[in-house]
């Protein structure tokens, strides 16, 4: 089951492949073929055994055969309409299909029942009454007196085939007259050998001659006896003088006479007893090789009475008065020699042509007889049986079938008129002409092809019986229905046979109880072309049936209809689930063709099963995300309404942006704005000016108010689709994610130069409040606010007229006390409370407004700090603030500014 699941999936996959988006190719060893994007199949038959409630038919597979047989034999034979016209009617058909779910809709669901005239009933029951006739002669085999009588008819015995071999010449050789006073030197140097005669060539040439002659003689008439034999040629040459063709004439008669049959001629040629023709020539073999090893004894016989007669010309003695008797004697001798001789190169030739005459016997049987004898066989047991169940009513309706109305049945009465039929005629005579016409076409049972010899009795049962087998339909609807009238033939035709046929060729389909199809009924209506009656009332069903069409064939003996429903998508077969349970629990390998395997990384499990998203229950998480891309899809405009058109739908794809991602990334390590900003500008140049570098068509074919589901499935159920979303989501993604990231530099970069013009005036405002900070403290310490003596900077405070010291800087404090106190007596007023500066600040303003007062104290400060600050001193500073490199610009700066103050200060305030 899970593999037939995968190949349904397979099928609707290829089916649909102008829809999907997918293709198909295919890598044979040293070539290949694809990528095809046709489908290979546009239209797919479907023929179920499970009635609506999904319970299998008692004999589904029969009905779904008779179907399928059906169908078939209707565009085959010649008739009003072939298999092209039924695909156009088909495509008609399916532009009436509403389409609500994007599937495959190229299914057609079939349906067919005939009613027929039981022709081969009643050609098999003639053929059986034939063949029992025939089963009379099949214990029939030949007797010993028989095949030997057949033998000698034929010419089969030794002297009948020694005189055939010996026509037109003889082995016995003449005494030659010779003049004797011409041999009286004849040598004798051969009389201490005795298998050896020599003599003179003018003795021998003569007969060598002659023997020569005997033996071309000879060897052409093996040849003709030897012609060989040859498959569907033997009848042209029963009169050859060939014996295996001799033979196959006489014994073809054999089988042809009722008599005695294929099985008589069989056992006569090579039957398993001791006697028949084989063994009669391996007897003949026998004789021929005894005579053979006599006469090749005797010839040494032969040789002494040549060497005595030769002695005694020689050395006559007292009786040379009589040597010419002597030399004639000698002479007879020879000739005895040489006949001896020329019979055993007689015998050798005979034993040859025997040992391949036995072959050519034993192939005729093995290849000719024994095979029509077992044809002979298997007919009459099959006739045989089919003669026991076509005689037997309760065997005959157990195999009726359901599928197929019978015009009448081989009830009794029907069997005794057909018995009436086979004694009414000359059953010996009909035996003769079957087997001599069977036996002569060679061609028909030499391979014992079944469908060869059920043609050839089939073809010659009807023509013997033709009494019968030539009646029209329209003649046994005259006996079914017991009437000549033609109006009331073509009523009850019309009632009895082609409405419950109608009926019967409902295309069975357990469909879900969701699916109901009311479109893209299609059916024909076949009638033999010759029946008035029943075409007659075929055009009455056809006023109720409009989906029906009427074809007039050229089937004399049945009425045939077919009805098609059209535009039938998978998912409505209610067994689909059930399938697609077993084919997701196979966890075998090989369900389907294509797996991904290293040799090929296509993987037919990804697709479709069967069922469009838009019936699908409770989807997959991927499911549920290829829907959200889809949707994206959508309003990124990837899936878009054809701009040419403003009809069709199409889903784009772009072109890459691998060459704007390479800039992005090198923009991205520099962070250079005008690397960024030319980024920037590239993105929304792709953006507004990009164009399809190729298109997919999504078709709109849904029903009215179904479109965008229709459309939604027919993406779904497409990996190629899908697929391409995903991608082209990915990268519009990719691109935004850049623009974002390029957005984000060039925030970044502002934010960086804030940042250092922020840095910038912190450090400006910093060094200006140092600034004034340095001024206030330079102020106090000129001011004698801060008292500078060495190696203290003490800051005496009045407050409610009492004072109190605060120690700036001493040895001990801590970091610049002991090596720089100045400088560490302003870390130390940096340090202080902005109350505290301030009321500084106020105190130093406070002596600068009264200089009347305080002038010459400041003035007395000023001397004693410009003493203190010698050239001298400052040296020993600014190497005292070497110690602390980290402060000692700093403290080298404070210091002339610290010095070079005074002077500014004594001019500012006039201080003298």
């Amino acid at each position: 089951m899970a593999n037939g699941f995968a190949a349904m999936k397979e099928l609707d996959y290829c089916m649909n492949l102008e829809t999907n988006g997918g293709s198909w190719d295919q890598e044979y060893r040293g070539f290949h073929i694809g990528p095809v994007r046709r489908p290979p199949v546009k239209c797919c038959h479907l023929i179920s055994a499970h009635a609506t409630n999904g319970a299998t038919l008692n004999k589904g597979y029969e009905y779904a055969m008779n179907v399928v047989g059906d169908f078939v034999l209707q565009f085959l034979v010649d008739n009003d309409i072939n298999m092209q016209s039924h695909i156009s009617n088909y495509y008609a058909s399916m532009q009436q299909v509403s389409k609500e779910c994007g599937a495959n809709y190229q299914y057609i669901l079939l349906g067919a029942s005939n009613a027929v005239v039981p022709m081969r009933e009643i050609t098999t029951y003639l053929a059986s009454r034939l063949f029992e006739s025939m089963s009379q002669v099949q214990t029939q085999f030949p007797t010993n007196g028989a095949i030997e009588d057949f033998a000698k008819s034929n010419e089969l015995t030794y002297e009948q085939l020694l005189k055939l071999l010996l026509d037109k010449t003889s082995y016995h050789m003449p005494v030659m007259e010779l003049d004797e006073k011409l041999f009286r030197d004849m040598s004798e140097g051969d009389l201490g050998n005795n298998d050896t005669l020599i003599l003179p060539e003018t003795v021998l040439q003569p007969y060598r001659s002659l023997q020569a002659k005997m033996a071309g003689q000879v060897e052409t008439n093996m040849q003709a006896l030897l012609h060989p034999w040859e498959k569907g040629k033997l009848k042209e040459k029963q009169n050859s003088i060939s014996r295996v063709w001799r033979t196959y004439g006489a014994l073809s008669d054999i089988v042809s006479n009722p008599e005695y049959g294929p099985f008589y001629a069989a056992a006569m040629l090579n039957g398993s007893g001791r006697k028949n023709l084989v063994d009669g020539l391996k007897g003949v073999l026998e004789t021929v090789q005894t005579k053979l090893k006599q006469c090749r004894g005797d010839l040494f016989l032969r040789i002494k009475e040549v060497k005595q007669a030769r002695h005694a010309f020689l050395h006559p003695g007292l009786l040379k008065k009589d040597r010419k008797r002597l030399f004639n004697t000698f002479i007879a001798a020879v000739a005895r020699y040489m006949s001896d001789t020329c019979f055993i190169d007689v015998l050798s030739k005979m034993e040859g042509m025997l040992r391949k005459m036995i072959e050519q016997f034993t192939g005729l049987y093995r290849e000719c007889f024994e095979p029509y004898a077992q044809v002979n066989q298997e007919l009459m047991e099959t006739f045989h049986e089919n003669y026991q169940i076509i005689s037997s009513d309760s065997v005959s309706a157990s195999l009726e079938d359901p599928f197929v109305m019978p015009l009448f049945k081989m009830d009794e009465d029907m069997r005794e008129t057909l018995d009436k039929a086979v004694e009414s005629m000359d059953m010996v005579q009909e035996t003769t002409r079957f087997q001599a016409a069977m036996f002569s076409d060679m061609d028909v049972w030499i391979m014992r092809e079944e469908s060869k010899i059920v043609k050839f009795i089939s073809d010659y049962i009807v023509n013997a019986f033709a009494v019968y087998t030539q009646k029209t339909i329209t003649n046994y609807l005259q006996m079914y229905f017991r009437t000549n009238k033609p109006e009331e033939v073509a009523a009850k035709t019309h009632t009895e046979i082609l409405r419950p046929l109608s009926m019967k060729a409902t295309p069975l389909f357990w469909k879900k109880s969701n699916y109901n199809p009311v479109q893209g009924n299609l059916g024909y209506c076949s009638i033999p072309d010759e029946a008035a009656e029943i075409i007659h009332a075929a055009e009455r069903l056809l006023t109720s049936n409009p989906d029906l069409r009427l074809v007039k064939s050229k089937f004399a003996n049945r009425i045939f209809m077919l009805r098609c429903l059209c535009g039938v998508p998978m998912f409505a077969y209610n067994g689909v689930q059930v399938y697609c349970q077993r084919y997701m629990s196979d966890t075998s390998v090989g369900k389907h063709l294509y797996e991904y395997t290293s040799q090929d990384s296509r993987d037919w499990r990804t697709l479709s099963n069967l069922q469009p998203y838009s019936i699908i229950e409770n989807p997959s998480s991927e499911m549920l995300a290829k829907e959200q891309e889809y949707e994206q899809a959508i309003k990124r405009e990837l899936v878009r309404i054809n701009p040419l058109t403003g009809v069709d739908y199409q889903l784009v794809q772009y072109s890459g942006i691998e060459e704007l991602e390479k800039s992005a990334k090198k923009a991205e390590a520099s962070r250079d704005d005008a690397e960024i900003q030319k980024v920037k500008a590239e993105i929304q140049e792709y953006r507004m000016e990009r164009k399809p570098i190729k298109y997919f068509a999504i078709p709109n074919d849904g029903a009215r108010g179904h479109e965008e589901k229709v459309r939604k499935d027919h993406v779904m159920d497409s990996k190629v689709l899908t697929d391409v979303i995903h991608e082209e989501l990915e990268k519009l993604n990719r691109l935004d994610a850049w623009d974002k990231k390029m957005n984000e530099i060039l925030e970044e970069e502002e934010q960086k130069r804030r940042n250092k013009m922020e840095e910038e005036e912190q450090k400006r405002r910093n060094k200006m409040e140092q600034e004034t900070k340095q001024e206030q403290f330079r102020t106090a310490v000129y001011t004698g606010v801060f008292s500078y003596v060495l190696p203290k900077v003490i800051y005496t405070k009045v407050k409610f007229g009492m004072t109190k010291d605060i120690i700036l800087s001493d040895i001990k404090t801590e970091p610049l006390g002991k090596m720089v106190p100045l400088y560490q007596a302003y870390l130390t007023y940096q340090a202080m409370p902005e109350k505290e500066q301030k009321e500084i600040a106020d105190e130093c303003t406070n002596r600068l407004d009264d200089l009347q007062e305080w002038g010459k104290k400041i003035s007395e400060t000023m001397t004693a700090l410009e003493t203190t600050f010698s050239d001298r001193y400052m040296n020993t500073m600014q190497n005292q603030a070497k110690r602390v490199p980290d402060m000692t610009e700093e403290i080298e700066e404070f210091l002339l500014d610290f010095r070079q103050g005074m002077e500014e200060f004594r001019m500012m305030y006039g201080i003298v």
